[in-house]
């Protein structure tokens, strides 16, 4: 297992989150602290 293909899943990870934030329209700007 590479570390690129770990740090891919990760970035999907976040991504996919983010996304489902702005779909949920539950969106706000990130306060430097990382909120579920």
């Amino acid at each position: 297992m590479g570390v690129g293909l770990l740090l891919a899943g990760f970035i999907v990870i976040i991504f996919g989150l983010t996304v489902v934030k702005v779909t949920r329209g539950d969106y706000e700007p990130p306060l430097g602290e990382a909120s579920e």
